[in-house]
């Protein structure tokens, strides 16, 4: 018995590390996930702000239709620079100015 009792502190200590590790790694999952769905929200409330269709917002961006709903859909597609500055373009804003608005 005082064998173990020697070991509980270090298997203890151990438990900790991994657990912190386990549950930073899943807030830096999900918190990803959150930037996208709120990235998601932002696209969709601009282009609702200044009357736009998701049609009409591909045409003014040079993106396919299917790419604008897919980045306002509830899981959206991870999203390229060359395509912000595309969609900032399209709504007469800076990128600088496009992600201010942006509530992270």
């Amino acid at each position: 018995m005082k064998n173990i009792s020697l070991f509980m502190p270090i298997l203890y200590n151990l438990m900790c590390k991994v657990s912190t590790a386990f549950i930073l790694c899943y807030f830096i999952l999900n918190m990803k996930e959150d930037i996208k769905v709120k990235f998601a929200k932002h696209l969709k409330k601009l282009r609702e702000e200044r009357g736009l269709t998701q049609q009409q917002l591909a045409e003014l961006s040079n993106l396919e239709y299917k790419h604008i709903q897919r980045m306002e859909s509830k899981k959206p597609c991870d999203v390229k620079l060359s395509t912000l500055e595309k969609l900032a373009k399209a709504f007469c804003l800076t990128l600088e100015n496009f992600f201010s608005k942006i509530d992270l």
